[in-house]
């Protein structure tokens, strides 16, 4: 990894889209009592946007001891959900060492990282890994092309919230404690 890197963009870790997840809109909990869902008019794009937004932060949050700022830059929804869910595009801002210490960070915990590769690389019925499931392979080659660069150093950063043992699950409870700002499992509604 150059240490002179300034800039990178990649995909936000740890959101796992909106369909079927956690993070998907219930709009049961919004619903009062002797009204149906259709007496209301659910704008889904704010809430897809207001989310996306909120955990680009929230992950920045995590990633800052690294001397990483996270900026937003677009939620990409697939127009199918069978092989895809949506995923947030940001760019990394990295201070001084920062690309140097995550790379350190992924070779003190090399068998971790291989281990992680192997089961998120690897082809399977209904999935076709357009990237080698060797870690090493990652570290040795993959890091050094440009054209890799940009999701390499996604999986890494993914690689490293899942050691500090932060998931999906901790950041849909970050965005729910952030009250009325951003509500998780909820729509912004308008009755019609």
């Amino acid at each position: 990894m150059n240490k002179s890197i300034k800039l990178i963009e990649s995909y936000l870790p740890v959101f796992t889209g909106f369909y079927n997840t956690i993070f998907e809109a219930d709009e049961e909990i919004c619903i009062e009592e002797g009204k149906t869902y259709e007496d209301y008019k659910w704008d889904y794009e704010e809430y897809h946007q207001r989310v996306a937004k909120s955990c680009a932060v929230i992950v920045g949050e995590q990633l800052k001891d690294l001397g990483i700022k996270v900026e937003f830059k677009a939620l990409v929804s697939p127009k199918y959900y069978n092989y895809t869910n949506d995923s947030i595009n940001v760019a990394y801002h990295l201070d001084g060492n920062a690309f140097t210490n995550l790379l350190k960070y992924v070779l003190d915990n090399k068998d971790d990282f291989d281990g992680f590769i192997e089961h998120n690389y690897t082809s399977y019925d209904g999935f076709m890994s357009f990237f080698s499931n060797d870690g090493t392979e990652w570290l040795t080659e993959y890091i050094f092309k440009e054209e890799k660069l940009n999701h390499v150093f996604g999986a890494c950063l993914e690689f490293y919230l899942e050691m500090e043992e932060f998931c999906d699950e901790q950041l849909a409870e970050k965005l729910s404690e952030q009250g009325d700002n951003i509500v998780y499992g909820e729509l912004i509604e308008t009755a019609e």
